[in-house]
Formats: C-alpha cells, sequence, structure tokens
C-alpha cells in the first residue's frame, strides 16, 4: 500500500469537475447513506477511446438511466449496447426520484432514433443482458418493444 500515489491534492466537491485525463472529467456524486459517494468518470458524446487497438465512439443514451456510455467500433462492427438494448425484453425506464418531471421514454426513444440515424443495421450488439444479437435497427422500431420472444438455450 505504501506504493500508491494519488495525483490529486483533493477531491472535488461535490458538482464539481475535475479532468483526470483529456476528455475524462471526475464528479464525485454525494449519496444520502453510510456509503456517502459515489465517483463518476465523464465522457462526451461522439468522443473516442482507444482499447486494444480498436478505436470506440462513445455514444450517451439516455432512458433507462440519466446518462449511459454505450460504445461502438466501426472498424468491427460492433456495439456495446449496456442497458439501452436488449434482445428479448425492454429496458427498465422509469422516472426517477431526482428528475421527477422528466420525461425519460421520450429520452429512451429518441435515443433509439440516435442509433438507427446513426449505426448500421448489420451490427453486433453486445448487451448487459441475455446473448449478443444482429438486428439492431429491427430490434429499435416503435412497436418491437413490447414482444417477447421464447428464450433460446445457451
Amino acid at each position: 500500500m505504501s506504493d500508491l500515489r494519488y495525483p490529486f491534492d483533493r477531491v472535488p466537491e461535490p458538482a464539481e469537475l475535475i479532468e483526470v485525463a483529456p476528455g475524462i472529467k471526475w464528479l464525485r456524486m454525494p449519496l444520502p447513506m453510510r456509503l456517502d459517494h459515489i465517483n463518476l468518470y465523464l465522457l462526451e458524446d461522439s468522443d473516442y477511446l482507444t482499447i486494444g487497438g480498436v478505436r470506440w465512439r462513445v455514444m450517451v443514451c439516455r432512458g433507462h438511466s440519466p446518462e449511459q456510455a454505450c460504445l461502438y467500433s466501426a472498424a468491427l462492427n460492433v456495439l456495446i449496447s449496456g442497458d439501452q438494448v436488449i434482445p428479448r425484453i425492454t429496458s427498465n425506464v422509469s422516472v426517477s426520484p431526482s428528475e421527477p418531471e422528466g420525461n425519460p421514454l421520450w429520452q429512451w426513444l429518441a435515443s433509439h432514433q440516435h442509433f438507427l440515424e446513426h449505426l448500421p443495421a448489420d451490427a453486433l450488439v453486445l448487451p448487459a443482458h441475455n446473448t449478443p444479437f444482429y438486428g439492431l435497427h429491427q430490434r429499435l422500431r416503435p412497436g418491437d418493444h413490447d414482444r417477447e420472444e421464447a428464450p433460446i438455450e445457451v
């Protein structure tokens, strides 16, 4: 433990952002419980990351959560969708107590429209739940979200 180094002489104040690396900001979000905060590291929509020599575009989505980063690689034609796009069930889209007047359903659908306009239909989708799939555009079309399919053997 004595070999640990801390590059910052202080932590951010609530709602303050500190840039920790080019394009990456640190936000310390307070919580009203014994675990009194979580650290969030923020990326901007349309930023690019290189992971394992592959370039990934950050696509910030909303609705399932206030903000969620999905990653798309054009070279691999792969979308890491997290909970934003799931193959067999609809993501949980709920009004948050922190935003009681929010419209997360509109935000979720707008994020899907952004995917339809900017991502190819034949992208391989890697969701947080179920299994990877092809058919992104088909899954995002209105009306497809209320249809559950039979489970597959894994």
